[in-house]
């Protein structure tokens, strides 16, 4: 019987218990039976992942104060508790393994607990089997330390076992899913478990979704469960089945959390040391005929069997289809996506823009660099330099977590948005990445509007500190808002993307004496033609849909400035200052896009024509026949992403609006496949053509503009335009 601590003549405490049950006859009973007896007024949800599946919705049944859900199939712990927190009344969430049952409960504790806020994730405490207690909020793990766990750990000693299921020390962590607590309008916010997990660290998935919203993760001693782990099931097989979804869950964490491309590694050493173990065990146990070396190699034959039929979708496969997308790719099942349409690959890239990663320019988010540098306008650039050509150590060593940063999703927000138009993904999916970047805490976002990046850059002209706003961040999540508010009829993504607009307009603009312009950052007095171009294209693209045609005038006399400054060859320098007279691929794309959002917004064929100026000497210089994309003119080398990136999409929308480019957009898209693609995960490198740190993947830099590309040229196959220039084209045919 539960211990109470507290009046439980208390205010009944608002909670919903959900139960997963798969097959947990043996154990479940107990199980409800200790929150009858501790939470008397909570309301008990049971997921019946055993039942049978029947057509249609799931059967919901009633008996007293619990409320069994069946029907649905075995979907997945993940999905179940999702299911179980869609019918939940109460905002306030516990889930609870029937294998779990509640031993000790101060409600008083409870109660404050639950009034946290945010609440984020809270782990109660856990009595052993000799009464000790410990918290289940485990410092998350290493890589090669997790792949040990699912290779050698598996038939090594139990004390080594134990030792490589134990993790060091750390400042964040994550909270079993055995006993959690939530609250469900954050659950929710956060897209609840990651459906793509079948079984196992679906809770590490989770914490680490939550962290990144700047939510915590923590412990209370609330309440007391004791834990009888590994009974949830009683097929004779059930031991192979959790070897297999616990090595196929921790693939496609890898590949959610550090890259599609280290997922591939690492399934491919793992199954390797895995054959080996199996092939080794096998020739033991014939040798010494011993009973538990058979049993431990039939066990390991059928693992082998469980993830070779989830991952070929074979006859006889537990886990839905629906589940372990990527780690199937990293295990190489699925066709390679080099082999794939350009379609398929918008869709994957543009899905792949919600993960967390790394940026070139984030040497300053290292505590050892920001010690060594971080006083020093010449040592951060020095810093930033060496960290974005690969002369400094790994990310780990350097200290630097995966983040996520605002232009990353608002270009995955403009991405998804042209896919919806295109009619290649569903609402769901754009309403999920417009969630992501309004309720993501982390992201570097002003109150007025504007948007920043996640780390210090110090550049040779300016430094702009982690968090405040910048021309490029706002304008690309400007236009991302506004591209997914056409794109499903949102107004409140309209409304976002004016208050960007109008931010840029009132904290951006400046002047230098010879005219109005857009700053790249507050207190910079450098003109930056490319940032400048850019942010007035969309401040009047979002002015003309907005029906603000203030904003639109307001935007064109930004230009002016950058406008007089065009070269003889229909080009633009980076800069105005002395040392910024360089001209470079994707910084010629960035003023091209701007101009020709600037005619659209205005009609005017004097802006065109500056565009098709452009565009002759840019689709001619800077690319190659075969469609490889210079960096400068005069010097090829590298051929980075972000170039390639900018080129498919600058192009593709030129096309689509009648500005000859040559057929760049697919030729170029054709060689970025074969040369800054990986083979197997189609994930973007860095660059190519230079010696160390190409091959590193950078979201931010690399894989948001080949996501831009990839939709615009998705839609020009189709024979259409991405949302806005849609949108403007069709108020300038009705007037």
């Amino acid at each position: 019987m539960p211990v109470s601590i507290g009046d439980k003549g208390a205010e009944a405490i608002g909670l919903s218990v959900i139960v997963v049950a798969y097959h947990s006859e043996g154990v479940i009973d107990r199980c409800l039976a200790s929150v009858a007896e501790a939470l008397p007024d909570a309301e008990t949800i049971v997921v019946d992942n055993g039942a049978p599946s029947t057509p249609g919705s799931p059967t919901i049944e009633r008996s007293g104060s619990v409320t069994t859900i069946s029907g649905q199939g075995n979907i997945g712990f993940g999905a179940a508790c999702n299911l179980g927190a869609r019918h939940a009344s109460q905002d306030s969430l516990l889930f609870l393994n029937p294998d779990a049952r509640i031993e000790a409960i101060d409600r008083a504790v409870l109660e404050e607990t639950l009034r946290s806020e945010p609440l984020g994730l809270v782990a109660p405490a856990f009595v052993g089997g000799r009464g000790d207690l410990h918290y289940a909020v485990r410092p998350f793990g290493g890589l090669w330390r997790e792949l040990a766990k699912h290779t050698v750990g598996n038939v090594t000693p139990r004390w080594l076992r134990r030792q490589l299921r134990s993790v060091p020390s750390g400042k964040d962590g994550w909270v079993s899913g055995a006993a959690l607590i939530a609250r469900k309008s954050e659950f929710e916010g956060a897209g609840g478990f990651d459906e793509r997990y079948f079984l196992y660290y679906e809770d590490q998935d989770l914490s680490r979704r939550y962290l990144l919203r700047g939510f915590p993760v923590r412990r209370s001693a609330a309440l007391t469960i004791a834990h009888e782990s590994g009974t949830s099931s009683s097929a004779s097989d059930s031991s192979a089945i959790a070897l297999s979804a616990a090595w196929l869950s921790w693939v496609q964490y890898v590949a959610l959390w550090y890259s599609e491309r280290q997922a591939a590694k690492v399934a491919r050493t793992g199954t390797s040391v895995q054959r080996f173990i199996q092939q080794l065990v096998a020739g033991t146990a014939s040798v010494t005929r011993s009973a538990r070396l058979v049993g431990k190699a039939a066990l390991l034959a059928a693992e082998r069997e469980f993830v070779d039929a989830t991952v070929h979708a074979k006859e006889g496969a537990i886990p839905p289809p629906s589940t372990y997308p990527d780690a199937r790719r990293a295990l190489g099942a699925s066709t390679a996506q080099t082999g794939g349409s350009s379609r398929d690959d918008a869709v994957l890239a543009a899905g792949r823009l919600t993960r967390p990663g790394y940026d070139p320019f984030d040497a300053m988010r290292s505590p050892v660099l920001r010690t060594v540098a971080g006083e020093y306008a010449r040592a951060r650039q020095v810093a930033v330099q060496l960290r974005k050509r690969g002369f400094l150590p790994t990310s780990a060593v350097l200290g630097i977590e995966p983040f996520r940063t605002a232009k990353t999703l608002g270009c995955g927000l403009s991405a998804l948005a042209r896919l919806h138009s295109a009619g290649m993904v569903d609402e769901a999916a754009v309403r999920a990445c417009a969630l992501d970047l309004l309720t993501d805490r982390t992201l570097a976002r002003h109150p007025a509007g504007g948007w920043g990046y996640e780390f210090d850059v110090q550049t040779r002209w300016a430094f702009y500190p982690k968090g405040s706003a910048n021309a490029i961040a706002t304008l690309f999540v400007t236009r991302g808002l506004a591209e997914a508010g056409l794109a499903i009829g949102d107004q409140a993504l309209l409304d976002g993307a004016s208050r960007g607009a109008q931010y840029m307009l009132e904290h951006l603009r400046v002047s230098n004496g010879t005219g109005d312009f857009f700053q790249y950052a507050p207190g910079s007095s450098t003109l930056i033609h490319n940032a400048n171009l850019l942010a007035a294209g969309v401040v009047a693209a979002v002015g003309r849909i907005a029906g603000k045609g203030e904003w639109v005038a307001e935007a064109l006399r930004c230009a002016a400035v950058s406008l007089e400054s065009t070269r003889p060859d229909g080009l633009w320098a980076y800069g105005q200052d002395a040392g910024l007279e360089w001209v470079d691929n994707f910084h010629t794309a960035y003023p091209l896009d701007g101009v020709m959002l600037l005619w659209l917004a205005t009609g005017d064929a004097k802006l065109k024509a500056i565009v098709e100026a452009g565009a002759r000497t840019w689709s001619t210089e800077f690319f190659g026949t075969d469609g490889a994309p210079y960096y400068y003119r005069e010097h090829h080398n590298p051929f980075d992403i972000h170039s390639a990136g900018s080129a498919v999409d600058v192009a593709a929308r030129m096309e689509a609006l009648g500005i000859p480019t040559g057929d760049l957009p697919s030729r170029v898209a054709l060689w970025t496949k074969a040369n800054l693609c990986d083979d197997v995960t189609g994930e973007t490198q860095y660059q190519t053509g230079v010696a160390i740190g190409g091959k590193r993947h950078f979201p931010r830099w690399g894989e948001a503009h080949w996501a831009l590309g990839l939709s615009s040229l998705a839609l020009l196959e189709g024979g259409a335009l991405p949302p806005l220039e849609a949108r403007m084209m069709r108020n300038e045919s009705s007037t």
